[in-house]
């Protein structure tokens, strides 16, 4: 998941979701890399425990791969990463306009969708989306600016005749 923050409005937006299952930490990272590659990675924490093979954590994987990680796990601002109160966060925000998906983000609110049962009773099978959405939104404080895309190296010239750059300005969130 890759999440923005607006910090003056106290917004969280949803920007991009990114799955793929059984695939080598090499292949997700180069994934997340081209998705942005300058943002450090939040991660649970049982990403700090011990890969059974190799015996390194996965966050010490993901970030021999190439991946700006956070120094610790994910927790809220004053402490704690319990499930239950990150999905409680993340509902309220829901409820008072304090989160926003973008639109194109259709496996994400299936998902959410999914995970929400009669008296709003959370299901936690096959959450990866939700729970990484969770993650991100309680380490959100510790966000900052950073170019979204693939790292680039920094060009040391001047522009040169022709050099330009091209962007669009959309509002997937409308």
């Amino acid at each position: 998941m890759l999440l923005g923050h607006d910090r003056d409005n106290d917004i969280i937006y949803v920007l991009a979701e990114l799955k793929i299952k059984g695939v080598a930490p090499t292949i997700h990272v180069s994934r997340m890399r081209a998705i942005a590659g300058s943002v450090p990675a939040a991660y649970p924490h049982d990403g700090s425990g011990r890969e059974k093979a190799s015996g390194e954590t996965l966050a010490s994987i993901y970030k021999r791969e190439g991946l700006a990680m956070l120094p610790t796990h994910a927790t809220f601002a004053g402490g704690g990463y319990s499930a239950e109160a990150g999905i409680m966060e993340t509902l309220t925000r829901m409820r008072n306009g304090r989160f926003r998906v973008a639109q194109n983000l259709r496996e994400w609110a299936q998902k959410f969708e999914g995970h929400l049962q009669k008296d709003s009773l959370v299901v936690k099978a096959n959450g990866d989306l939700l729970s990484a959405t969770r993650v991100g939104a309680m380490q959100i404080t510790s966000g900052r600016l950073a170019p979204l895309g693939p790292v680039r190296p920094e060009v040391r010239h001047p522009p040169r005749r022709g050099e330009f750059a091209i962007g669009h300005d959309a509002d997937p969130f409308a």
